[in-house]
């Protein structure tokens, strides 16, 4: 079975409070009114460092592509030597902690199989507070949980690069991109930083056009390895779109043996049902708080975080405690894991999760204050993500950064029996303790 969890799209997509519908943008006087674009769109070129991305030429005013640099994915050696070299910021690191534990229970119910990325989110809406000013950026500074906001698209550009590695059985991967209405006026400081710190590549854009919505999803279906297709039916509205793309893959550091899955009765929110379950015994480190169980199963280079608490809904989990106090509790143990295989996706509409954390104005048409990105008034129409996930004997496809070593001259003096047999909440976390995923599992 193809592993995997993953990755996901987040879209914010952004309208002009101005400009009517269907109103096709008036050309510059020095150029001439574009073709309409062919339907197979250009390969992405990198872009020259100068002069500014928004400065350069292209044949073809309806598909204009000023791609971010090439960068090539780091080794795992590489990644580590840039963690000391270039370490992220302990507020950052707090602030996202903060921000998956608060934005989580807005989003998800734990009634039924969620994947939610609250850094993907995270990373699309620091690139939309580059651009917004006022009352609009606090709205978004707050909500990502940061008091100064003066450096966060260099940290974002550390992860940016902490991100994009290859594993020996896989490989993690961000990426970002901005896609404008061609010939609509855009600040190039904007779009510079986008290009320098978020590695985003910017397309230019007719969304009048049906094939602006085509070359988007082609985007995201090349950035996610095809797991993700998002189709745009009318992109006729639309003035900007934001993207960060995220795709992770990993294998077990010590894999399932296939002979032992078995199928097995889980008892979920919905009543008894059958499911292939994994099966091993083996040392890990084993969590036990305040009646909460779970345990940290490594990749090579990640870590997922597997917890459930009996007869509660797993949410709770996160409602009343701390995900670093859980972790903190862990300790080594023997452990006869019961975990089952799953697979599914999702879509989610993150505009009422976003509005619990205090985001109002970005979203009024009146009030919205996004001037950083253009002189004509723009305001958030949508943010929207969509995930999928599959977990199986050979490990997981997400997005994910972790390693987990145990000593094997280790006395292990306790021995638990630990099933997910019952709803439970997974984290999967980069070696810093960024939340790359979470989600639920009941049925």
């Amino acid at each position: 079975m193809k592993k995997l969890i993953i990755s996901l799209l987040i879209m914010i997509v952004l309208l002009s409070s101005c400009t009517p519908t269907g109103t096709e943008p008036e050309p510059k006087p020095s150029e001439e009114t574009p073709a309409e674009p062919e339907p197979t769109p250009p390969e992405e070129t990198p872009a020259e460092p100068e002069p500014n991305p928004t400065d350069e030429a292209s044949g073809d005013k309806h598909f204009v592509v000023h791609s971010a640099p090439d960068k090539s994915p780091s080794t795992l050696e590489e990644v580590q030597a840039l963690r000391i070299d270039k370490p992220l910021s302990d507020e950052t690191i707090q602030a996202i902690k903060n921000f998956m534990q608060a934005s989580t229970p807005l989003l998800l119910s734990g009634e039924k199989n969620d994947n939610y990325s609250p850094l993907s989110l995270y990373l699309a809406l620091a690139m939309a507070s580059t651009g917004a000013e006022a009352e609009s950026q606090a709205e978004i500074i707050q909500a990502l949980q940061l008091e100064n906001p003066d450096d966060l698209a260099d940290q974002m550009g550390l992860i940016m690069e902490r991100l994009n590695v290859e594993t020996s059985e896989g490989r993690i991967r961000l990426a970002n991109s901005i896609w404008n209405q061609y010939n609509f006026p855009f600040e190039k400081d904007y779009i510079q930083t986008l290009n320098d710190k978020f590695q985003a590549s910017l397309f230019e854009v007719d969304f009048k056009s049906p094939e602006a919505g085509e070359q988007m999803s082609q985007w995201v279906s090349e950035k996610t390895e095809g797991l993700i297709q998002p189709e745009f039916d009318d992109t006729s509205d639309f003035i900007s779109v934001l993207f960060n793309a995220l795709y992770f893959k990993e294998s077990w550091l010590a894999p399932f043996q296939a002979e032992l899955t078995k199928p097995d009765t889980f008892r979920g929110i919905e009543g008894e049902s059958e499911k292939d379950f994994l099966h091993s015994s083996d040392k890990g480190m084993y969590i036990s708080h305040e009646g909460v169980e779970g345990m940290i199963l490594p990749f090579e280079y990640s870590r997922m975080i597997l917890l459930k608490k009996s007869g509660s809904n797993p949410m709770d989990i996160l409602k009343d405690y701390s995900l670093d106090d859980l972790t903190a509790s862990a300790s080594l143990a023997m452990i006869n894991l019961k975990l089952p295989k799953f697979e599914y996706s999702n879509e989610y509409n993150l505009k009422e999760m976003l509005e619990g954390l205090g985001m109002s104005k970005v979203f009024d048409p009146d009030e919205a204050d996004f001037s950083g990105i253009s002189p004509e008034p723009l305001f958030i129409s949508d943010i929207l993500q969509d995930s999928f996930i599959s977990l199986d004997e050979d490990g997981v496809e997400a997005a994910a950064v972790t390693t987990i070593g145990f000593g094997t001259t280790s006395i292990i003096d306790k021995q638990v029996e630990l099933a997910f047999d019952e709803p439970f909440l997974f984290v999967i976390e980069s070696p810093e303790g960024l939340p790359l995923f979470v989600g639920t599992v009941t049925k």
